[in-house]
């Protein structure tokens, strides 16, 4: 199950198309998810999902599809001491598409962090940007 976080940072910009299903509206969003995932060469490896629902709600039928980018944000590598270390930020996928609970497009994106090494070795990811373009119907 992925964590629901609030976007911040949104910028939009919206147009009309036309397409062979007629009078449509192309969605532009970008924005960062704020995440908090955190760990040390003691744990090793976390992964996690998580989710943002976008604006606006879109009527029954209208949506068509979307797709996204993600990049990563903040990042914050701490070594206290630690003589050899392997980090690694990955981002494993990335889904837009209808949230039918809500009629927003989600944004879900599969996260990993790694931390190998000597003890003293942190990594931490703090936000991942994305941009998430959608068709729908007018």
């Amino acid at each position: 199950m992925a964590i629901v976080v609030t976007p911040t940072c949104i910028q939009t910009i919206e147009f009309n198309v036309t397409t062979a299903q007629g009078s449509s509206r192309v969605m532009l969003i970008t924005g960062k998810m704020p995440i908090d995932m955190r760990v040390d060469s003691t744990e090793i490896i976390q992964k996690e999902s998580y989710k943002v629902l976008l604006d606006p709600r879109l009527d029954p039928g209208k949506f068509r599809k979307a797709t996204a980018t993600v990049s990563l944000g903040t990042l914050v590598q701490i070594n206290n001491n630690a003589t050899s270390s392997e980090i690694t930020w990955k981002i494993d996928d990335a889904q837009a598409t209808l949230d039918d609970e809500t009629n927003q497009v989600q944004l879900v994106v599969d996260f990993s962090l790694t931390a190998r090494g000597s003890q003293g070795v942190i990594v931490q990811a703090q936000s991942l940007m994305f941009q998430v373009t959608t068709l729908a119907l007018i």
